[in-house]
């Protein structure tokens, strides 16, 4: 069996699994805001997110939010954006 086997065309990579995993569950999304829309802005990239968290009870909790970049984001909201480019 060949280790060097690429990844499955849609897997992710165990590692940048293991770090997404990392910042989600580093993550506070209770306290990021409905939406970072800053307004006016005319050349933004409108972008959207939404975080289905299961926690260690079975049960699901669903955050989402929505922003025009460039606008400031929680510190743990970028780690997990920067986790999921892998």
């Amino acid at each position: 069996m060949n280790s060097n086997k690429p990844e499955e065309e849609g897997s992710v990579p165990p590692a940048a699994l293991e770090k997404l995993n990392r910042a989600i569950l580093a993550a506070k999304p209770s306290t990021w805001k409905a939406s970072y829309v800053g307004g006016g802005c005319h050349d933004c990239v409108r972008t959207s997110l939404r975080l289905e968290v299961c926690g260690a009870d079975g049960k699901w909790v669903r955050y989402f939010s929505h922003w025009e970049l460039p606008a400031p984001l929680p510190a743990d909201l970028e780690e997990v954006l920067v986790a999921t480019k892998f």
